[in-house]
């Protein structure tokens, strides 16, 4: 008896523990030369109830980061990424942008993934 409810506990904590792959608003393929900067504008608006995070951080960079930018009758976000000095290859950023209303907790999550390949001219 015993060794069932064992059986069933790792069964469960194995479920509970899979890898599962978001769904993603947004999938973008990005070319870009070495040391090439990547600016991209996620938000520009009336300030609000965003939360902007990277939730899967590039592996060969010098910049990959979110920047909140006031300006005196909006708000704008920015994600910015360029890879490391003279590095070529494939690298990948996932952000997450938590959406609520009113201060509350999330009542909204998007995930953006960027696959960004770097290559000589």
């Amino acid at each position: 008896m015993r060794t069932f409810f064992v059986l069933v506990g790792l069964s469960l904590f194995s479920i509970g523990c899979s890898d599962v792959e978001p769904e993603y608003e947004l999938v973008s393929d990005v070319s870009l030369l070495v040391n090439q900067e990547y600016v991209e504008l996620l938000y520009n608006g009336i300030s609000s109830e965003r939360g902007y995070s990277i939730v899967e951080q590039a592996k060969n960079y010098s910049v990959s980061e979110i920047r909140y930018v006031a300006r005196p009758s909006s708000a704008e976000v920015q994600f910015i990424y360029k890879p490391k000095e003279d590095f070529i290859g494939k690298d990948i950023v996932v952000i997450k942008n938590c959406i609520s209303a009113a201060g509350s907790d999330c009542t909204k999550t998007e995930f953006f993934k960027y696959i960004f390949n770097v290559k000589r001219q």
